[in-house]
């Protein structure tokens, strides 16, 4: 065989083996970890913030993202039964300058047209790259300040009847969102033996890769 030949086929499986391999993920899932199997728990890294809930008393998990003042909040809810309080997770963070621009393009009326009288929305000029990495500093420093803080007004205000978590990383609270909601769809949840779930196909997935099938007994770690 011809050498340039072998080494062209061997960059082509490596690129296709990089393409398919599955890869870790934000978050940890420990499997039977609580002796009680009818209880998950969910725990905040980094921090004694965890919550213990029973598994036959969830009625719903659900996401959401929604803007309040200058923050956008990425959002988790698990509703349990009988219980007079909501589980809350969230990330907020500041509007970015990327979100104001796909937001300005869809509410405003200017538009274009082109040759044959098709008419399309315009679109927004690109960022400024000193704007850009200003923003980006203004994100990453409002993510280590606000971290796993949470500010409550009692009586008034409206989250008195919630258990709330705030985390920094939007990517992490997805991860979390998206196990939990298999694992109560009844469907399996693929990690790796440290517990990093598994985004990708599994069926390309090496011997280091557990399959996680039930929700109970199961602890989630969000970083």
């Amino acid at each position: 065989m011809n050498l340039r030949f072998f080494s062209l086929v061997s960059a082509a499986v490596l690129t296709l083996c990089a393409a398919t391999a599955p890869t870790a993920s934000a978050g940890k899932i420990k499997q039977d970890a609580i002796p009680n199997r009818g209880i998950f728990a969910i725990q905040i890294g980094g921090t004694e913030q965890e919550f213990y809930g029973r598994v036959d008393r969830v009625i719903s998990v659900s996401f959401q993202e929604y803007t309040t003042g200058p923050l956008v909040v990425s959002e988790v809810v698990v509703d349990m039964a009988e219980s007079n309080q909501l589980l809350r997770i969230y990330n907020a963070r500041p509007v970015s300058l990327e979100a104001t621009a796909q937001h300005a393009t869809a509410a405003v009326s200017d538009t274009t047209q082109d040759a044959v009288g098709t008419t399309t929305p315009s679109t927004p000029s690109a960022i400024a790259e000193p704007l850009a990495k200003a923003d980006e500093q203004i994100q990453n420093s409002y993510e280590r300040m606000a971290g796993s803080f949470v500010v409550k007004t009692y009586p008034a205000t409206t989250h008195a009847k919630t258990v709330e978590f705030s985390v920094a990383n939007r990517k992490e609270l997805v991860s979390f969102y998206k196990s939990f909601r298999d694992l109560y769809s009844g469907r399996e949840v693929q990690v790796l033996r440290n517990g990093a779930t598994v985004t990708g196909n599994a069926a390309e997935a090496t011997s280091g890769v557990i399959s996680i099938s039930k929700l109970g007994g199961t602890i989630f770690t969000i970083d």
